[in-house]
């Protein structure tokens, strides 16, 4: 099975199976370039995992920032505003 994923630059990467390996192309459009590479089955397991720490780091600091910004926007604070007095 292929599976096809696009970007919002206009590039897309290709994953599909090849022999014991997965075939991974990623495809720079406006370059007309092409990067391929062959990954193990170890490897797409790691790239996988690789993925879901990326997406929970992600995740946290987007929940981290909401706090900060709700924490210090009722004190009648903007996050610029309380980032400029700490920071100058």
């Amino acid at each position: 099975m292929k599976t096809t994923i696009a970007t919002e630059s206009g590039n897309y990467v290709i994953a599909q199976p090849v022999g014991g390996a997965v075939m991974v192309s990623i495809h720079n459009k406006p370059a007309n370039v092409t990067q391929v590479t062959y990954l193990t089955p170890d490897q797409c397991g790691a790239l996988i995992f690789g993925l879901e720490q990326a997406l929970e780091a992600m995740e946290q600091r987007e929940k981290s920032a909401a706090m900060y910004a709700k924490k210090y926007e009722a004190k009648g604070l903007t996050v610029r505003e309380r980032f400029e007095s700490e920071c100058g």
